[in-house]
């Protein structure tokens, strides 16, 4: 397991992660800064398993990342829970280079303030890599009447595959607001709910960053545009 805890003002990093056959990565991220440009490479090897948990509040963050999963059975699970307040994009690439490879992209952004958030997702899967499992999941809750894109690609050249994606630009529904307007929650409550809700589900961090996430979302003055 690895904890990687972004604390500078603004940074460009390269980072690259090489995994032999049989080694489980289990990475945690969180970033909390001014301006971030990370690009990422992840080379996946037999057996080899990664599990991306990641956290993102910047003011201006932009990802690439590249992942080769190179041996049989490779298996690749990235989850990016993230708060927009002026530019967010993240260009993700997965390369599917042996058979019976594994790759799960969970992107959840909300976008607020003068937030802007682009997501693009492209997955390959070449002739005669049999039985690869290939999932997208985008999907951005825009508080905001500024522009927002998600780009899901699936590149597909063998039968013996399954694989999904799913887009999604969206506010809050007035026909939720109003349920839980019927249990007594107020607006202004319900709205940071189903935020935390949807920042913190399936996100795997210590309890001092989600007690850090809490406090965040507690704080944050939003109101839903829909």
């Amino acid at each position: 397991s690895l904890i990687i805890d972004y604390k500078n003002k603004d940074f460009k990093l390269n980072i690259k992660f090489e995994l032999e056959d049989n080694v489980n990565l289990n990475l945690m991220e969180y970033v909390c800064n001014d301006e971030v440009k990370v690009q990422y490479q992840f080379f996946l090897n037999n057996n080899s398993s990664c599990y991306v948990s990641k956290f993102n509040n910047s003011v201006c963050y932009k990802e690439k990342i590249l992942v080769e999963l190179n041996g049989l059975k490779a298996n690749f699970n990235y989850i990016n829970k993230a708060i927009s307040i002026s530019k967010t994009s993240s260009d993700i690439v997965v390369y599917h280079k042996a058979p019976k490879t594994n790759s799960n992209i969970k992107n959840h952004v909300l976008n607020i303030k003068e937030g802007t958030t682009m997501l693009q997702v492209s997955s390959y899967v070449y002739e005669k890599m049999i039985e690869c499992i290939v999932n997208q999941d985008s999907h951005i809750i825009n508080l905001t009447d500024k522009q927002c894109s998600i780009y899901p690609n699936l590149f597909i050249d063998e039968e013996n595959v399954i694989a999904n994606h799913s887009a999604n630009i969206s506010s809050f529904s007035a026909d939720l607001l109003f349920y839980l307007a019927l249990k007594g929650i107020d607006e202004n409550m319900a709205i940071k709910m189903l935020i935390k809700a949807f920042l913190t589900s399936n996100l795997n961090l210590d309890a001092t960053y989600k007690a850090q996430i809490d406090l965040l979302i507690n704080s944050l003055e939003v109101k839903n545009e829909s």
